[in-house]
């Protein structure tokens, strides 16, 4: 017997005569038995709990720009990341906006408003005349 106790996906040994693991703090993982340490979330993916087998890509509207994260920020209001594990935001473009934190997508400017520069978080009212 090798000495290793590899029982659970989530945690390690660095002792081969360990008859015990242990559990990969936040923001790490252990996807395989039999390792002797853990690795990070890679950027894009968060783990909020201790003894994590795998991370969790970002939702949209949130970012992970670092290896390790154990939560996503929020895109800011007038940016948004519109697909999941994103490392980044981007500016919503001009003619449309997002009025909240976390916007999964840009919203297209309604008929009589608009939104001259990118990252908008609101629409203005067209002028009269």
């Amino acid at each position: 017997s090798s000495g290793i106790n590899a029982e659970y996906g989530g945690s390690f040994t660095d002792d081969v005569e360990s008859a015990t693991c242990t559990q990969c703090p936040s923001g790490h993982y252990a996807g395989t038995e039999g390792l002797t340490q853990c690795e990070e979330c890679e950027m894009g993916h968060y783990s909020d709990k201790q003894g994590s087998s795998d991370c969790t890509a970002c939702p949209k509207g949130s970012y992970a720009d670092d290896t390790g994260t154990i939560t996503c920020s929020l895109c800011n209001a007038g940016w948004t990341s519109n697909t999941l594990a994103s490392t980044s935001c981007t500016k919503c473009p001009v003619g449309s906006y997002s009025p909240t934190p976390g916007s999964p997508s840009c919203t297209t400017c309604p008929a009589g408003t608009f939104s001259d520069t990118a990252g908008s978080s609101s629409c203005t009212q067209c002028p009269y005349g």
